[in-house]
């Protein structure tokens, strides 16, 4: 019973301290650790977080106990073996003493502690391969590992295409049998070189586990590095230690359960010593089959929930990978322990050559037909991002991963801005109401006003029948993360997370305190950090965590307030609700259509209301979104690091007093951002509202008979908020250009009020839009004193 307790401890060890070096590396990222971390956006690893100390403490004692006190080795440590475990004991227990996650903070000290974390895991993986001494000696079964992997390819494309009903050209499937065929051909090379040199158990596990562990690292630097925007010789070096921790690991569990086996057949393949130790059902191998049953369920669950909450596809290409590597390691099982009993012969080497010589011709042949081609089957997504490079070169991309995600400690020059001077014409425009109602996520195509089909938003059709519609409005930054401060600061900001002066460049902040406005937000976990005033007993929504902030309560709240004081002085109201963010959706098991007709709902109710305290033409009520979302389109889902045009586009409406529309004119069908909310407030305060760099935002609204303000460029500069991820927008915003630092792709986009079209990049188009793209960031940062 204890032996099994021990067993049961050392996943339990190695998930504890795998976990505490993945928190130091999301704590390292400035994106991370203020979205991830900051907001409670997965609650279940802030409660992890919470409880991290006291288990990791538990846990590393009762495993010194169980192994010192317990077990029995297979043979007395060597006084060398002693002192290096007495001094990885001591690392450990200091370690779990250190209640890290309350330490950790947005600098290097954080990579440097989630490296320091993976020393226990190391270590238990070393200490349990050690005991592994066994003398036995195994086949080589290098054409049942070849045979496996093509198997496992082509049953995990097969299974994942029918749930995805993906693309239906089977040549496709090439791509995930040759990244397969490569897996399984370098532990076929394993397999002759452990045999041919009489390696000791020890060393094979040890040898399969580093050889895992490339595998598991590999995709770690490849996609969960990059899609947090962590580059460089730092994410390389973090991802194969971490990866060769956790195949290490598995290896050395593995191991364990092959110490306490009484015998395995010499006639089973040193590859099948891995496997059989890491089967639940080896006691009873004909139950291996059951465990099938599992597989296909968890292609259910890839195919049909994970879609819903994923960062543009990690998730399902990580599971993807899970499903193809279990598939190879279970077929493998049941062949080499002749559970069913194929004779690997002379005729079906020479098959298996013949397929392998196809499947490969048929892959460089197609190789630049699949570049082209998407599927929404993500394990071929994987296959060709890994076998197929979009391009040869990546200077331009390592250019926009330098200029993104910029450290806290680096210090931006912002010079304070002051706002415009009193139009001494419009020196008795009465101070109205301001309400800026930003929806997270929202798109402006679920909305009846700007997609006539869709009619479920009556009420926002009905506010939107009187008042002013832009049909051509954009954030600059996709996703909360810099969108949001930039609606405050009217302009493109640097790509950092925050500036300890953000006060300085603040328009919305210093216009509200120039103007005596009283600051009624909803003070999320962005705002906290931007704004100079304090929280006080004015402020929404307090108690209420970012992630929770609804739009009805929020608005609601607003109601009560100026029912209970009719002659309140101006205030400006901003509310940023999370009803329909994709978090909050899957955690709430709600659909985003329904979301939104909540919205609406609730909307209608607080407009009735201004109307019926005969505030509504006292008022400027603004209703957008930070930004959209992908729902779907070409396979995609959520925002994270995109900037494709559903998540770039945004409904902008507004409603403005008489008063004020008999003195300013707009033009609602121009190109427009909503970085432009605030000098728009500007001028229609009675302020002149002008710009002075290209990346500053514009007036929506000029005075009768004068001129419209005029943009200081043609083609405006876009960029994701947490990635390496920037474009153009042209042609009066009927095109967008995409650069994509993360996965080095690009994508050319014409927008009408229907959707949008990929047309695809030429060369001269490529050229043409990272010239911009390039002048654009690098004069954007000079205005900041920045050289990098």
């Amino acid at each position: 019973m204890m032996i099994l307790f021990s067993r049961l401890l050392r996943p339990l060890f190695h998930f504890t301290w795998l976990f505490t070096a993945f928190l130091g590396l999301l704590a390292y990222v400035p994106f991370t650790y203020r979205q991830v971390l900051g907001i409670n956006l997965i609650p279940a690893l802030n409660y992890l977080m919470w409880i991290q100390p006291v288990l990791s403490t538990v846990v590393t004692f009762a495993l010194l106990f169980s192994i010192f006190l317990v077990e029995n080795p297979v043979e007395d440590p060597s006084p060398e073996d002693k002192r290096e475990m007495i001094a990885m004991m001591v690392v450990t227990v200091l370690l779990s003493f250190w209640r890290l996650p309350i330490h950790l903070v947005n600098d290097w000290t954080s990579l440097g502690w989630s490296f320091a974390t993976m020393i226990p895991s190391f270590w238990l993986s070393f200490y349990d391969l050690r005991s592994a001494k066994r003398g036995e000696t195994y086949a080589a079964k290098s054409w049942i590992v070849i045979f496996s992997s093509i198997l496992a390819a082509v049953i995990t494309t097969l299974s994942l295409n029918y749930f995805y009903s993906a693309n239906p050209d089977p040549a496709l499937s090439t791509t995930v049998v040759v990244m397969s065929l490569i897996m399984g051909a370098l532990f076929a090379l394993c397999e002759q070189i452990f045999v041919r040199f009489d390696f000791t158990v020890e060393d094979k596990f040890t040898g399969y586990g580093m050889l895992i562990g490339c595998f598991i690292g590999f995709f770690l630097w490849q996609k969960v590095c990059s899609a947090i925007g962590f580059f460089g010789s730092g994410a390389v070096f973090w991802s194969l230690a971490f990866g060769v921790c956790l195949g290490l690991a598995l290896a050395g569990i593995s191991a364990q359960v092959y110490i306490e086996s009484k015998n395995v057949s010499p006639d089973k393949s040193s590859l099948f010593l891995l496997a059989w130790g890491l089967n639940p059902f080896r006691q009873n191998p004909k139950l291996a089959f059951l465990l099938w049953v599992l597989w296909f369920a968890l292609v259910y669950v890839v195919a049909t929930q994970v879609p819903l909450m994923d960062w543009n596809g990690l998730v399902q290409q990580l599971l993807a990978g899970l499903l193809l590597a279990l598939a190879f390691f279970n077929i493998f099982f049941i062949l080499d322990h002749h559970l069913i009993k194929i004779e690997i012969n002379r005729i079906l080497q020479w098959i298996t050559v013949g397929l392998v010589t196809v499947v490969f011709a048929v892959f460089f042949v197609r190789a630049e037909d699949y570049r082209q081609l998407t599927s929404l089957n993500p394990l071929f997504n994987y296959a060709k991002s890994t076998l197929i490079p979009t391009h040869l070169s990546t200077e331009f991309y390592q250019f926009i991963q330098q200029h993104s995600n910029l450290a806290e400690s680096i210090k931006l020059q912002i010079r304070s801005i002051s706002l415009g001077q009193k139009d001494a014409k419009l020196a008795d425009v009465e101070r109205p109401h301001i309400f800026i109602f930003v929806i997270d996520s929202l798109r402006r195509d679920y909305l009846t006003p700007y997609n006539s089909d869709r009619g479920g938003t009556p009420e926002i059709e009905n506010f939107a029948k009187d008042n002013l519609v832009f049909s051509n409005a954009f954030t600059r930054f996709g996703a909360t993360g810099l969108s949001e401060p930039s609606i405050w600061a009217g302009r493109v900001i640097p790509h950092q997370m925050y500036p300890k002066n953000f006060f300085e460049f603040n328009k919305l902040e210093k216009l509200a305190d120039t103007e005596n406005y009283k600051l009624w937000i909803s003070r999320d976990s962005i705002l906290k950090e931007i704004l100079k005033s304090p929280a006080g007993p004015d402020d929404l929504d307090q108690g209420v965590g970012t992630q929770d902030l609804d739009f009805c309560k929020t608005s609601n709240e607003i109601i009560s307030r100026l029912e209970k004081n009719p002659k309140q002085e101006p205030v400006l109201v901003y509310s940023q609700s999370q009803n329909i963010h994709v978090s909050v959706l899957s955690r709430g098991n709600k659909s985003y259509g329904d979301g939104v007709k909540n919205i609406d709902q609730c909307f209608g109710k607080f407009i009735k209301n201004l109307e019926k305290q005969k505030l509504l033409e006292k008022s400027i009520v603004i209703l957008t979104a930070d930004h959209g979302d992908s729902l779907g389109e070409e396979g995609r889902y959520g925002h994270a690091y995109t900037i494709f045009p559903e998540i770039m586009r945004i409904p902008l409406i507004m409603h403005i007093p008489k008063y004020l529309k008999d003195k300013f004119e707009v033009q609602t069908d121009r190109t427009s951002f909503s970085i432009d909310i605030a000098p728009s407030l500007e001028a229609l305060l009675a302020r002149e509202s002008k710009p002075k760099h290209w990346s500053e935002g514009v007036s929506l609204f000029f005075p009768k008979g004068a001129a419209p303000v005029e943009r200081l460029e043609n083609e405006y500069f876009v960029m994701s908020s947490y990635g390496p991820v920037a474009g153009i927008i042209s042609e009066n915003g009927q095109r967008i250009y995409i650069s994509d630092g993360v996965n080095f792709n690009d994508y050319l986009y014409e927008m009408n009020d229907k959707g949008a079209t990929n047309l695809g990049v030429t060369p001269n188009e490529k050229t043409e839009n990272e010239k911009l793209i390039r002048e654009k960031l690098l004069d954007l940062y000079n205005l900041y004193g920045l050289r990098l």
